[in-house]
């Protein structure tokens, strides 16, 4: 399918321009890497995984997941998903002294180090880091089998997504066509035509069975304590004191694979528990910074965590 441009003239459909090199798409990657995904910035670029073979583009999502891009110009082969998962498996085990290694050789300039740039550009820093890795498949033309493993790999909630990437002729700018063929970003269906679960439910589902009933717990808890209005939006498990406004948000759940953690709404001057190493401060992720806290889920933090919704309750309550 081509790109028309329509004027009073008509539509004239603009020429799709050959990619000669591999590098010009890694080139146009390496300064557009949001056209993957807005959340994700480059950290590293033929990043040597396992001590010969190089990822072409390296980078990271809000979250701190490794984000691993490999590029093939012209139809994909199909051996391109054992090397991508070959990459994923040496970036399950990359922390964030390795990550931060990684991105200080070139993709860190202002920041100093990851945990600055996560504070300067999403107010937040991840815990734990790198939880889960992305893997993209770029080319100018993704062949059928490809597809068909990439699909499979879905399915086994593997984060895989396929994308084809074409540059076409203009005389005033370069247009780039971005086509997922594997893995909408929309997120609305999967790639047999099915709708997919909202991603508090894929979230929940993916997280390990200690995890999931660790949370499971914790809103029973709150429900049965607080008797919150609860559920889940997007990919956060919301508690207002009543109805759907923010102004009656008092806490939020983030459910990760192997962690979760909750954030509430505090008075800073009433609340007791800020000398208690459990407890952080929160990054604007849901309130004010001054009335934002944290604390990790986990079974040893469950009194703890139901003392600061009380808390939390109590305060938006009275907004």
């Amino acid at each position: 399918m081509g790109i028309f441009v329509i004027d009073k003239t008509g539509a004239r459909e603009y020429a799709r321009k050959k990619t000669e090199k591999e590098k010009h798409i890694e080139d146009f990657l390496e300064k557009h890497i949001k056209v993957l995904d807005p959340s994700v910035f480059v950290i590293g670029r033929q990043v040597q995984a396992d001590g010969k073979n190089l990822i072409d583009l390296m980078g990271m999502d809000r979250d701190g997941n490794a984000v691993i891009v490999e590029l093939k110009r012209g139809l994909s082969p199909r051996e391109v998903i054992s090397q991508v998962l070959d990459y994923a498996v040496w970036a399950e085990d990359a922390g964030y002294d390795e990550l931060n290694a990684i991105a200080k050789k070139k993709h860190l300039t202002k920041s100093g180090d990851l945990h600055g740039l996560f504070q300067s550009k999403f107010n937040s820093v991840p815990e734990p880091w790198n939880d889960n890795q992305k893997i993209y498949i770029v080319a100018e033309r993704i062949d059928e089998k490809t597809r068909e493993i990439a699909q499979y790999l879905r399915r086994r909630e593997v984060d895989i997504k396929c994308v084809e990437l074409n540059f076409y002729e203009s005389s005033e700018s370069e247009i780039v066509n971005v086509n997922f063929v594997v893995g909408d970003p929309s997120g609305e269906v999967d790639e047999m035509g099915e709708k997919v679960a909202p991603a508090w439910e894929y979230a929940f589902n993916n997280a390990d069975e200690y995890n999931r009933s660790t949370v499971s717990d914790l809103i029973s808890a709150a429900k049965n304590r607080l008797k919150p209005s609860a559920g889940p939006q997007s990919k956060y498990y919301y508690m207002r004191v009543s109805g759907k406004t923010k102004k009656n948000l008092f806490g939020a759940i983030v459910c990760r694979k192997k962690s979760a953690q909750v954030s509430f709404r505090v008075d800073p001057d009433t609340f007791q528990y800020d000398d208690n190493p459990e407890v952080r401060s929160g990054y604007r992720w849901f309130f004010t910074k001054d009335s934002e806290r944290m604390i990790s889920l986990t079974r040893p933090n469950f009194d703890l965590i139901l003392r600061c919704l009380e808390h939390a309750h109590g305060v938006t309550s009275k907004l």
